[in-house]
């Protein structure tokens, strides 16, 4: 439950968890109801809301221009219930959504969007390239006033569309690219309101990753790991006293967070695996582990095994060197 503390009104919600998504328009407008039904906005919007489609997920008004106002308007009620400390927009919990997300967390976040337009029937259609640039030019027109750089592409290619960290690019029915999590709400409200000539269908979330630079990176590792990092590298040694690059690899792996630029795995330039070494030969530095040489036939290994010392005064989890 969350309380307003300006006015006291009441939201059946809880921050950091996902309220609902929208890739079903029915199901999004019926869950927002019922977060808001014990605010005046909900006795002013309830009116909006046919008695026939609530309980007709395929009713023809779900297919009306209503149904995009109602949208847009209760996102807004959202919004302005927004509590202290959180902002309204996308979230990630064991699935993807809509919610409350701490504002300190989700400022480094991007999330990447699947963004379905239906703009009727224009492919292999007379004069198509007039129509698709004239799509095109609305959309970027939609959000151009609002503080978003558009760009237009040649040849009725697509729209660019950008702001801050987000980048997104219209193309073919469909809006894909990275979002910040602040700007995805107002950006979905525009399209529902202010589309004339399409009709925003759905929203898919599909992942997130961190918008950090390679330094940015490796000082959330420094922040977020130094009670354990030393102690995991330890640990693997102690029971894989083996293949220096394989140990410090696997221990990196568990660590490692999606960026944009890295959206999937890492490589040994990356930042994480840059601060699994420095952590490693500190460890080498001050007696806890040492090297050797493996030799398997003709070929050599570098490898590394817990010392005298490690063994008599081991590491535990939360030790810091």
């Amino acid at each position: 439950m969350i309380t307003d503390e300006r006015t006291l009104n009441k939201l059946y919600a809880d921050t950091e968890t996902v309220l609902f998504t929208l890739e079903d328009k029915p199901e999004a407008v019926r869950k927002i109801m019922e977060i808001i039904s014990d605010t005046p906005e909900y006795l002013q919007l309830m009116n909006y809301l046919p008695v026939h489609a609530q309980d007709d997920s395929k009713a023809d008004w779900w297919q009306s221009k209503e149904v995009d106002c109602l949208l847009a308007e209760l996102l807004h009620v959202l919004e302005i219930y927004t509590p202290d400390g959180f902002i309204f927009g996308t979230i990630s919990g064991r699935t993807y959504g809509f919610g409350y997300g701490n504002a300190e967390y989700e400022k480094d976040m991007l999330y990447r969007i699947e963004i379905q337009l239906n703009w009727g029937h224009v492919y292999r259609e007379k004069n198509e390239y007039r129509k698709k640039k004239r799509l095109y030019a609305e959309i970027a027109g939609i959000f151009s006033p609002e503080g978003y750089t558009t760009e237009l592409k040649k040849r009725a290619k697509g729209c660019r569309i950008v702001k801050g960290n987000t980048e997104l690019h219209a193309h073919y029915g469909w809006i894909t690219g990275y979002c910040e999590s602040i700007h995805l709400s107002q950006f979905i409200t525009l399209l529902l309101r202010g589309g004339r000539n399409f009709r925003f269908m759905k929203c898919q979330l599909l992942d997130s990753v961190f918008n950090f630079t390679e330094e940015e990176e490796l000082q959330y590792y420094r922040k977020q790991c130094a009670t354990t990092i030393h102690y995991q590298i330890f640990d693997l040694f102690m029971r894989k006293p083996w293949d220096i690059t394989d140990n410090l690899m696997a221990v990196a792996s568990e660590i490692n967070i999606p960026t944009k630029s890295r959206p999937q795995g890492f490589y040994n330039h990356s930042p994480v695996y840059k601060y699994v070494l420095s952590a490693y030969q500190e460890l080498v530095d001050k007696d806890y582990l040492e090297e050797y040489i493996h030799t398997l036939g003709i070929d050599e290994m570098r490898c590394a095994r817990v010392t005298t010392k490690g063994y008599s005064k081991p590491l535990f989890y939360g030790t810091q060197l």
